[in-house]
Parts: C-alpha cells; structure tokens; sequence
C-alpha cells in the first residue's frame, strides 16, 4: 500500500496490531498511538509524524523515516524498540529518544538538538553526517 499526500485521522489508538508494508509520502499520520503493536517495512517519506505515541513493548523493525517530523515522538520508559531502521535527514529534537531502544540503526544528518541519547539505549547504530560533501 502506498499513499500520497495523506492526512489521517487526528488520534487513532491501535492495540497489538502488525502494521507493515507501506508507504506514506508528504503525509501528515495524525496522532496515532501505538499500544503494543509491530511496526514492519514502512517508508515514511517527507511525513509529519509528530505527536505519534508508542507504548507497552511497540517494535519498529526495517522501517524507513525520510525527511520526516518525528519532533513530539513520545515513548513510554522502555516501551518501544527500534531494530534496523534508517532514519535520514529527520528532524528528532524533542523525541522522547532516551526511553527508547535503537538496534542497528542508522541515523543520516538528522536533527538532535539538546537530545541526551544514552549508550545503553543505543546497540551498534551508525550515526553519519555532511562535511564538505561527504559523511563522515
């Protein structure tokens, strides 16, 4: 499934649900909130994705967030874990980053701003960014 310039309904609460296989692009998801649920092979691409929630042990695995709004993210302590996911060019500051888990994933130019990433949430991520032409 792939949807264009999409605005979904504003709160939608989905309980252990797998959602997987699609693609949103320049799309605004709402405020979904996603109570034990598996997220799997999504793109999100130039989305807004603020103020989505995950929460009571939610997966996001080999997802995809382009140019995304992930500001406002919020994660409940401990509650969801993100495993082989690329994140490229998104903005994250204000992401309740600290009380998820990130496994193998790959962070490119994202924004961070005053974000405190702590290492034993992050598990082998890659972080790359611009200088001159080239990531380093």
């Amino acid at each position: 499934m792939s949807v264009d310039n999409e605005c979904f309904s504003d709160i939608l609460r989905y309980e252990h649900e797998t959602i997987s296989g699609a693609t949103a692009i320049n799309s605004n998801v709402g405020s979904p909130i996603f109570w034990n649920c598996n997220l799997h092979h999504l793109v999100f691409d130039t989305c807004d994705l603020t103020n989505a929630r995950f929460f009571e042990g939610s997966t996001v695995d080999h997802c995809t967030f382009i140019r995304s709004d992930l500001r406002s993210v919020g994660i409940g302590k401990d509650e969801a874990v993100f495993t082989n996911c690329e994140f490229t060019s998104c903005d994250m500051r204000g992401m309740t980053l600290e009380n998820a888990t990130f496994i193998d994933c790959t962070f490119a130019k994202c924004r961070f701003n005053d974000r405190i990433l702590q290492a034993a949430n992050i598990v082998n991520c890659s972080f790359y960014r611009q200088v001159g032409g080239y990531y380093i």
